[in-house]
């Protein structure tokens, strides 16, 4: 059972405008508002590339979002955990009025940068539990945290509910996150609870792609087949990120793809912009947030043209309800 988490759920958001909220999923941006610019800049730090598919595509768009919206300034810049201090120094020096950090492995030093820049605000967007900095209760320091194992439910379940072979696959290039991974086996066996199906899910195995007839790209498995296998599989695609059927990349499957797991990144990143442009940054205990999918901090892409039932939306309220239950408040 994964580790109980402490931050608070997800709440919806007054400040952004109905339009703003429609956006986040979508492969392109709006055209730049007609306002002046503001002496105000958002930078991203990542620890792998910006455009990666995951929490990084997200906040790369919120950010994106944010200056033609609001006139704010943007930068993004790529640093490691070693040199996250110095990073840090440089963009503040630059300008950055908001940091807004997707690494995991950043965790470890983030308290320490956060209390070095008091006048800087910071937000941690994170797929791990962050016990140690959440307790540091930091003023200037929200954390952002999105449960893979929650992710790994919602994803295993709709993709055994589509499965014709009873076979789901994680087609990684590199190990898949275990709690991810968990989640999906959780969510494949919830959905053949009550039936005489019994769903395997396989992880980095080469012969997983031939025998499985859905792929699923959350913790970690975006890298692992390119399009043509995707067409020349005719898998179908339970995908983590913005929502996959937008991006035109996907051109060539779209008939093939099913949902995506969409964490409202963008949208609580727009929201904390649009709040510290008013001065009403809130940080530490307040300032954390978890979210869920009963709060709707993660939601499914809608149906495109693989149709998922609406019996399977039911039960997923009922167990990832039972799930959220028995996290810490």
């Amino acid at each position: 059972m994964p580790e109980k988490l402490i931050l608070r759920k997800i709440k919806r958001f007054a400040l952004i405008p109905a339009v703003v909220l429609a956006l986040t999923g979508c492969a392109e941006l709006p055209a730049a508002a007609p306002i002046s610019p503001v002496d105000y800049q958002a930078c991203l730090l990542t620890q792998d590339s910006s455009d990666n598919p995951g929490i990084n595509d997200l906040a790369d768009y919120a950010i994106k979002q944010a200056s033609v919206t609001y006139g704010t300034k943007r930068a993004t810049a790529q640093t490691t955990p070693a040199k996250l201090a110095a990073t840090v120094a440089k963009v503040v020096k630059r300008g950055c009025s908001l940091v807004v950090l997707t690494g995991n492995d950043f965790a470890s030093r983030l308290a320490q940068v956060a209390q070095s820049n008091r006048k800087t605000n910071f937000v941690y967007i994170s797929e791990f539990s962050t016990p140690a900095l959440v307790a540091a209760n930091l003023q200037n320091l929200s954390i952002y945290e999105i449960d893979l194992y929650e992710v790994g439910i919602v994803s295993g379940f709709v993709a055994a509910s589509v499965s014709t072979t009873h076979t789901i696959a994680l087609a990684c290039s590199w190990q898949a996150s275990e709690r991810y991974l968990e989640g999906v086996r959780t969510g494949a066996s919830r959905f053949d609870s009550g039936t005489d199906i019994i769903t395997t899910v396989q992880a980095r195995e080469a012969s997983a792609i031939h025998t499985a007839d859905v792929w699923l790209t959350g913790g970690g498995c975006g890298a692992g087949l390119d399009s043509t296998e995707i067409i020349d599989l005719k898998l179908k695609i339970v995908d983590y990120g913005r929502d996959l059927y937008q991006n035109p990349l996907a051109d060539g499957y779209k008939a093939q793809i099913v949902t995506t797991v969409i964490p409202q990144v963008s949208d609580h990143l727009m929201e904390i912009v649009a709040s510290d442009l008013e001065g009403d940054f809130i940080g530490g205990e307040l300032g954390n947030t978890l979210a869920t999918y009963g709060d709707h901090g993660l939601v499914l892409a809608p149906n495109h043209e693989v149709p998922v039932s609406d019996q399977t939306f039911t039960a997923l309220e009922t167990i990832t309800t039972d799930y959220e239950a028995g996290l810490k408040k």
